[in-house]
């Protein structure tokens, strides 16, 4: 019996080439749409960062004991990094092992070759139950 090649078969989209830092607004953020809380230390780094550096509008209480709430209204930027989909299509791979991988040209081609290596399994799976 030979043996059956291990192929995978990747749909990739890399952070590095396939999105981009967005802002609240693009991503539909709920802390950009209804506002958010935040919570921290009375006397902690976040708390000094938010009263004095991040250019947010707040509303400041206390919350308990040593604790501060910050509230956020609605329609600004939150402390979030989002990332977004820049619109590059994703890049349809096949590796076999113990091979280079190679980049297929096009989503149907990888589709098909996917196809053809499901059949295969599929007849193998058949034969030998």
């Amino acid at each position: 019996m030979s043996q059956l090649q291990v192929t995978h078969h990747r749909i990739l989209a890399p952070i590095a080439t396939h999105k981009y830092v967005a802002r609240c607004e693009d991503v539909d953020c709920p802390h950009y749409l209804r506002g958010w809380k935040t919570v921290v230390g009375a006397t902690s780094i976040q708390a000094m960062y938010i009263r004095n550096e991040a250019n947010r509008r707040f509303i400041e209480s206390r919350s308990g004991e040593g604790e501060i709430t910050f509230e956020f209204p609605a329609g600004q930027q939150c402390f979030r990094q989002h990332l977004a989909p820049n619109g590059r299509e994703a890049i349809f791979a096949r590796q076999v092992r113990g091979q280079e991988g190679q980049v297929l040209p096009t989503p149907e081609i990888w589709r098909d070759d996917f196809a053809e290596e499901l059949e295969t399994i599929a007849q193998i799976r058949e034969r030998h139950g």
